[in-house]
């Protein structure tokens, strides 16, 4: 090794000062148990690149957090828009179906319409289980939002699954 390549090492503190063996980044010498000498404005980058990056998580988290679906109108929907999630409004046209095995409820699902067509709303298991001790099971006439993953069958039919029964949300504007 050259000497100029192990001076940038030492004076970076890959080196330790005492032994002059090589440590890499870290604060002891497992040589020597000796203290390296290390560059203070590298020392400093490093403790405001982690506190940079943990600044950009929480800014990242606070902005996903607030962030809402924007409403589709179900006459928008495309096969091309398929496995996507989507949120959309509209007035339930029957009461739910519920269907039940060993008392308890294994699924749920009711017929929505808007302004520009209509699509079928399904939940399975322990979500349609919550919507429905939740008392969220929509009635004729309800006006809901609905966000879920959207199938478009191949007939064209179109049908959203709930994934959590936080995403259904009955409303009194329409």
């Amino acid at each position: 090794m050259n000497k100029t390549s192990s001076e940038d090492q030492a004076r970076s503190g890959a080196v330790c000062s005492c032994c002059e063996r090589f440590i890499g980044p870290i604060g002891i010498c497992p040589y020597c148990g000796e203290a390296p000498v290390h560059n203070k404005m590298l020392s400093l980058l490093r403790r405001v690149s982690i506190l940079l990056a943990f600044a950009g998580l929480v800014f990242l988290y606070l902005a996903a957090r607030g962030n809402t679906f924007p409403v589709t109108d179900i006459g928008q929907i495309t096969p091309m828009m398929n496995y996507a999630v989507v949120r959309v409004k509209g007035t339930v046209e029957r009461h739910a179906y519920i269907a039940r095995s060993n008392g308890q409820v294994d699924y749920l699902s009711f017929s929505l319409r808007d302004n520009s067509g209509k699509a079928r709303v399904t939940a399975y298991g322990a979500v349609a289980r919550t919507v429905e001790k939740e008392r969220k099971t929509p009635q004729k006439g309800d006006y809901v939002d609905v966000t879920g993953s959207l199938r478009v069958g191949v007939d064209g039919r179109i049908k959203i699954y709930l994934r959590s029964a936080i995403n259904l949300v009955k409303r009194s504007d329409e």
